[in-house]
């Protein structure tokens, strides 16, 4: 019965982890580097999907910040000068729907962001007009109910997956074009991966090394955030795809009572001349009262 009066809120917060090469990931010891705490411009639920990109000699962070007012994600940033201490910045995109997994990548002089904003039945790019706080809407690059868009240039081409939710839910769906700004065609196969939650909502940039395109895929089977699978694409070209499961990365700590410990499903990495910049997110759940919440909310002022 006392159950009833609860809720379980998942409580995220972001790692960020330097590494050289040979260097194993150890969930049990990642330490939080970028916390709800940490936001000062909103009362922040927790901060989550973080992507990493460097910038005329510094770091940055975007990730989405879900406020306690609104419960709709927003975007913000985090600037580091060497990837190890970082300074909150503020929150740079904000819809009235919501937003998260912001997706952002250089094109020669140009940065971009493709945010996740599903709820808005669209993909939508956005360029920085004044790095890092300003961005202006480009273009709808696929119309539809699309999660978690990851973008990356491949043999002279643009592709694009992310997981859908219609005409097959949880599946992933694959989009390519011969320029970023151009007509994206969907792919001949869609969708890649059928009703599937295991492995068909992107959990984070694809990584590329020595002609390898490894894509990291969110373990929702379960429960939300559960894991992060690894696969290596083998065959991509705009009549086939194929792709080897190789590992699961990580997921829940092993070590109880921390900030971790109920699950992790996002990770980015980028390297340096010392090594790899690799950030991902965790999550553990806490227990809200209910009835203290909707006091708490009413006094507040806050809508819901």
């Amino acid at each position: 019965m006392l159950e009833k009066l609860f809720f379980k809120q998942d409580m995220w917060s972001i790692s960020i982890n330097k590494y050289i090469d040979g260097d194993q990931f150890d969930v049990n010891q990642m330490k939080p580097t970028i916390t709800a705490q940490d936001v000062k411009d909103c009362n922040a639920i927790f901060v989550a999907d973080p992507f990493l990109i460097q910038h005329e000699g510094g770091w940055y962070v975007f990730y989405e910040v879900l406020p306690e007012e609104s419960r709709k994600g927003v975007i913000a940033y985090s600037y580091s000068e060497d990837g190890v201490t970082w300074k909150y910045g503020q929150v740079v995109l904000q819809t009235d729907y919501h937003l998260s997994y912001p997706y952002i990548f250089k094109v020669k002089d140009k940065i971009y962001m493709v945010p996740e904003g599903g709820a808005d039945g669209n993909i939508k790019l956005y360029e920085a007009t004044h790095f890092p706080t300003e961005w202006t809407f480009v273009k709808e690059l696929k119309k539809g109910q699309f999660y978690d868009a990851s973008l990356f240039y491949y043999e002279d081409k643009w592709w694009m997956m992310a997981m859908g939710v219609s005409p097959q839910p949880n599946s992933m769906y694959l989009f390519y074009a011969e320029d970023l700004l151009g007509e994206w065609q969907e792919h001949h196969l869609n969708p890649i991966i059928t009703n599937n939650p295991m492995i068909s909502r992107p959990g984070g940039r694809v990584y590329q090394e020595n002609g390898r395109l490894i894509r990291f895929a969110q373990d929702g089977s379960k429960n939300y955030g559960r894991r992060l699978i690894a696969f290596e694409i083998t065959q991509l070209t705009t009549t086939s795809y194929s792709e080897v499961q190789l590992r699961d990365v990580f997921g829940a700590s092993e070590t109880p009572h921390t900030w971790n410990q109920d699950g992790m499903h996002h990770l980015d990495i980028q390297r340096d001349d010392q090594g790899y910049l690799v950030v991902v997110d965790g999550y553990y759940y806490k227990s809200i009262n209910k009835i203290y919440n909707k006091v708490y909310r009413f006094i507040k002022g806050y809508s819901k």
